[in-house]
């Protein structure tokens, strides 16, 4: 897993939470624009070790939180020597969401996907939300699904915009329009 440009820090913990559901054990290493370098070490799933910044542990991930954007690849077995107490990877995960979302209680603006109707979905668990959308979508139009959910979300900031555009890749209006809908209760309910 690797990730040459630099992408937002949501996408980053993605690949965190990502890492963290399947159980790998590694060191994701990441990059700042300002050439700083992360380490999180995760274990069977479960983050180890985190340093940045010259700090390690808690004060570590108070100043990742931060980051804005980088840059990351994942090392399958490499680990740093010393294991720390540090919450679990899903109170990091949430933590990292919670800290780079602008909007109160961590949901984004809400954003009109048709005339008179607005949605808001809240940010956590972006993967979970992925894998929905993305099973959803392929009753709609089969297996290229997928690969337009991971598309989509990487050239849009907001969920509701993703699943706008998605709803404009089935051909039938009628269909669309329920997509949108089961979409929206489906990643509301995923948050």
């Amino acid at each position: 897993m690797k990730q040459e440009q630099f992408v937002p820090l949501d996408a980053i913990v993605d690949a965190l939470e990502y890492l963290g559901v399947q159980g790998a054990t590694g060191t994701l290493f990441i990059g700042s624009r300002t050439n700083q370098n992360a380490q999180i070490a995760l274990r069977n799933g479960k983050v180890e070790f985190v340093s940045y910044q010259g700090k390690k542990g808690r004060e570590a991930l108070a100043l990742l939180a931060t980051l804005g954007e980088g840059r990351y690849q994942f090392r399958p077995g490499i680990l740093a020597p010393n294991a720390e107490f540090l919450p679990s990877t899903a109170k990091i995960v949430r933590g990292f969401r919670a800290a780079s979302c602008p909007m109160p209680d961590a949901a984004p603006a809400n954003l009109r996907i048709s005339a008179g109707a607005a949605a808001t979905v809240p940010r956590t668990s972006v993967f979970r939300q992925r894998k929905l959308l993305a099973d959803l979508l392929a009753k709609y139009i089969g297996s290229a699904a997928p690969s337009l959910v991971t598309h989509q979300v990487a050239q849009q900031g907001n969920l509701m915009v993703v699943i706008a555009a998605l709803a404009g890749e089935i051909p039938s209006e009628e269909a669309a329009a329920s997509f949108r809908k089961k979409a929206i209760a489906l990643c509301s309910q995923a948050g």
